[in-house]
C-alpha cells in the first residue's frame, strides 16, 4: 500500500501542473509560475546552466491552454 507522502514525493509535481493547466483551460487565461524548485523537469539545463524554462511544458501548455505560461524561480 502507497503511503500519501510516498505518492506526493513522486507524483507532486505532476500534480501541480496538471492542477495548473486545468485552472488555466477554466479562466481562460496565462499563468504566472513562480517556483524554488529548479530541477530538469521544470527548467532546461544545460552543463550546469539554467537556461529557462522547459521546452516541452511551454508546448504542452500551449497546445492544452491556448495561452502561454511564464515560469521564474524565486531567484530571479
Amino acid at each position: 500500500m502507497l503511503k500519501v507522502e510516498n505518492v506526493t514525493k513522486k507524483y507532486g509535481d505532476l500534480v501541480v501542473w496538471k492542477e495548473i493547466l486545468r485552472k488555466s483551460k477554466e479562466a481562460g487565461k496565462p499563468v504566472l509560475f513562480v517556483t524554488d524548485d529548479t530541477k530538469e523537469d521544470w527548467f532546461m539545463e544545460f552543463r550546469g546552466k539554467t537556461y529557462g524554462p522547459h521546452p516541452q511544458l511551454m508546448t504542452e501548455f500551449k497546445d492544452v491552454t491556448g495561452h502561454v505560461i511564464y515560469i521564474y524561480t524565486l531567484e530571479r
